[in-house]
């Protein structure tokens, strides 16, 4: 991994450097990342704060950007070694978490990028979308009283099986889900990690999982189940989960599959520690992407995706980047079935 270039803080009329601590999180679970920032503090009596509270800002590693938002908290602590000021903010997407706007409805067909545009507007955050979210429309939407500009955009993200997260400069992307690519880069015992510690949970994992729904016929809605099976110790072990809609046999069996082979990579939770924060060309380290891990001692030689990067710096350890891995299937979407298939469609 490749040390990054200094770190520096970017307000409208300030640049800061000189940091002793840093900590910059961005997570595929949220659609914001968050930062905290530590500086000594070298103002005179009397003297204002560098920063105003709110006050937007940019963090970059060189000429890349780390992160950006606006300051929400700030500490002032006396210690051992004088007086530091902590900055603790997040990028602007939290508004989105944060706030329940008016809810908005769309009886006539509408586009996904229509939809999350008219939520994201108030915010002044932009949608950016692979071809998959571009092409896809929806016969009509509303958004439900009380819900977060958050939860109405991912419920409309969902229909289409879209992943939504956030970037660097504050706005949204929305897309497939990642699959199996290329990774950026590998992670090998003995070379580049820190730590790695790999965890594997069997307490959401069951013998037995079944979908229940209702499906139309001709003497009207009758009840039908869709049933997978899974190697498990305990045969009794059975999870079984209500459609509240209308669906058939092959839709409960695809649902049933998807609760069997998501949980099933749930499972397996890879944390590591790397020093440095880039790829091996260089590049911040980013959600979304795969690396190679290679580690003999907890018995992993695979291609993981990264769901979570924690930049971390602090003048004793220096620059490291702490991540959370996955198997991709734990992210692949969730089957989604209409009221009626003209409901949804792509163009």
């Amino acid at each position: 991994m490749f040390r990054p270039p200094e770190l520096s803080l970017y307000t409208d009329s300030r640049i800061f450097r000189g940091f002793s601590r840093v900590v910059v999180r961005h997570s595929l679970a949220e659609i914001f990342h968050d930062f905290s920032l530590c500086l000594p503090d070298r103002r005179k009596p009397g003297q204002e704060l560098p920063l105003k509270m709110g006050e937007f800002c940019q963090l970059k590693a060189g000429d890349q950007l780390l992160a950006c938002g606006f300051a929400d908290y700030l500490s002032q602590s006396l210690g051992g070694e004088g007086t530091t000021l902590e900055i603790y903010g997040r990028s602007q997407a939290a508004d989105l978490s944060d706030s329940m706007p008016e809810p908005l409805e769309f009886p006539e067909e509408q586009s996904f990028r229509r939809i999350a545009e008219a939520l994201l507007s108030p915010f002044s955050i932009l949608l950016r979308t692979d071809s998959h979210a571009d092409r896809l429309k929806l016969k009509q939407w509303k958004s439900e009283e009380g819900a977060t500009a958050e939860e109405s955009l991912r419920k409309a993200a969902a229909i289409g099986g879209l992943l939504l997260r956030g970037c660097p400069d504050g706005h949204l992307f929305a897309g497939k889900a990642p699959e199996t690519q290329k990774p950026c880069g590998s992670l090998v015992q003995g070379k580049n990690l820190i730590s790695a510690t790999k965890s594997i949970d069997y307490s959401g994992l069951f013998a037995v999982y079944s979908v229940r729904a209702h499906q139309e016929t001709e003497d009207g809605l009758t009840p039908v189940r869709g049933e997978v099976r899974a190697e498990h110790p305990r045969k009794g072990r059975s999870l079984r989960l209500f459609h509240d809609g209308v669906a058939t046999k092959e839709d409960c069996e695809a649902m049933a599959a998807w609760e069997r082979s998501s949980r099933q990579a749930e499972a397996f939770q890879y944390s590591v520690r790397v020093p440095g924060w880039c790829t091996e060309g260089g590049r911040l380290l980013e959600c979304g992407t795969f690396v190679r891990l290679d580690c003999e001692r907890i018995r992993t030689d695979e291609s993981l995706l990264i769901t979570e990067v924690s930049f971390e710096y602090s003048e004793k350890e220096g620059h490291t980047a702490s991540l959370e891995l996955r198997p991709a299937e734990s992210l692949q979407a969730k089957p989604f079935f209409p009221e009626k298939q003209e409901d949804i469609w792509w163009e």
